[in-house]
């Protein structure tokens, strides 16, 4: 007689874990974030860049949307991007720069009303490349933070550089209304003016930025720029030669002095400002560039002998950077026509 088959035992079913409490176990509290925000940070102010992004790495597989831990891991990207551009990779730095951007964006996704970070982002951006977005942000933050004058100053720039001049008259004028005593934003009308061939607003708007800071060699070399646009380069050598010799060897002053005593067809003498310059750079690896401008500057003269030892001395420094190589291409050729000098 056949059986009944035995009843199967029911099986018995692992109920699914919830996910909640291992998630709650994997972020960090709020102690633990600011532990590792802190360490990064020091990293960061040692330049141990390396250990800053490892603990940034570690934060943000735990708190992704920590708008801190972004903003700190842009940071150090745009010092990768400056490092890159100092060593002349110029393709690291932006590739550098635009990851930095999009580190910010996504600090802003947590934190869209921080007038601060839409600035940081904004001064990144253009960094990248991005004036628009740049500029962007320049005036949300300036929307968030109205009292705050360096919003619309940021932005200005932006629109000078894009050669919208209305517009950054106007973004200007907010700024002196915010604060009167802001230089830039004088010596940004002074931009605007002598781009709109108004010299005459140009000199009264960098008098009023050299009033507000007499010490800035920046605005002074902005006057003598002003002057030799007019066309008194002489007025702008006077302004600058009568600062002291450390001062002439800066690069703001040294570019506009030359440039002056270029207007002027006195060649020699700008062959002197570069040559100047570059003596006071010595250690310096970049120093080859003010070499070979006192090199050009001293062929423009005529001046063989001269051009020929800072020829030698920027090959010494950086023999296949393309600036040395086509100032050699320059000299051979000038010496083959002038085979007598």
């Amino acid at each position: 007689m056949a059986t009944e088959p035995a009843p199967a035992k029911p099986i018995a079913v692992t109920p699914a874990p919830d996910p909640a409490p291992a998630a709650a176990a994997a972020r960090p509290d709020a102690t633990a974030v600011d532990t590792a925000l802190d360490a990064a940070q020091q990293y960061l102010d040692s330049d141990d860049l390396p250990k800053a992004e490892a603990v940034l790495a570690v934060l943000l597989e735990k708190a992704p949307r920590d708008a801190r831990a972004h903003e700190l891991l842009g940071q150090i990207l745009v010092r990768r991007g400056v490092m890159a551009r100092a060593a002349g990779d110029a393709e690291a730095a932006a590739a550098a720069n635009a990851e930095a951007y999009e580190h910010y964006t996504l600090a802003l996704e947590v934190d869209p009303e921080s007038a601060g970070l839409h600035q940081s982002a904004g001064v990144v951006a253009q960094a990248a490349g991005l004036p628009e977005e740049a500029l962007a942000h320049y005036r949300r933050a300036a929307e968030i933070d109205p009292r705050q004058a360096q919003y619309p100053l940021y932005a200005a720039q932006v629109l000078i550089e894009d050669r919208r001049y209305d517009e950054a008259i106007e973004t200007l004028e907010v700024v002196i209304v915010l604060d009167p005593d802001e230089p830039l934003a004088h010596a940004s009308m002074a931009i605007v003016a002598l781009e709109q061939d108004r010299h005459d607003d140009a000199l009264g708007h960098i008098a009023e930025a050299r009033r507000i800071v007499p010490s800035d060699l920046r605005f002074r070399a902005q006057e003598a720029r002003i002057h030799r646009r007019r066309g008194a380069p002489e007025r702008g050598v006077e302004l600058l030669q009568a600062l002291d010799g450390r001062a002439r060897t800066t690069e703001i002053v040294a570019t506009e002095l030359a440039a002056c005593y270029a207007a002027l067809d006195q060649h020699g003498q700008a062959a002197i400002v570069w040559e100047q310059r570059f003596r006071a750079m010595r250690g310096n690896p970049a120093a080859y560039r003010e070499a070979v401008r006192a090199g050009r500057a001293y062929l423009r003269d005529g001046a063989i002998e001269p051009a020929r030892g800072l020829l030698s001395e920027a090959k010494v420094l950086a023999w296949n950077a393309p600036e040395v190589k086509q100032f050699e291409d320059e000299f051979v050729a000038r010496s083959a026509a002038e085979p007598g000098k």
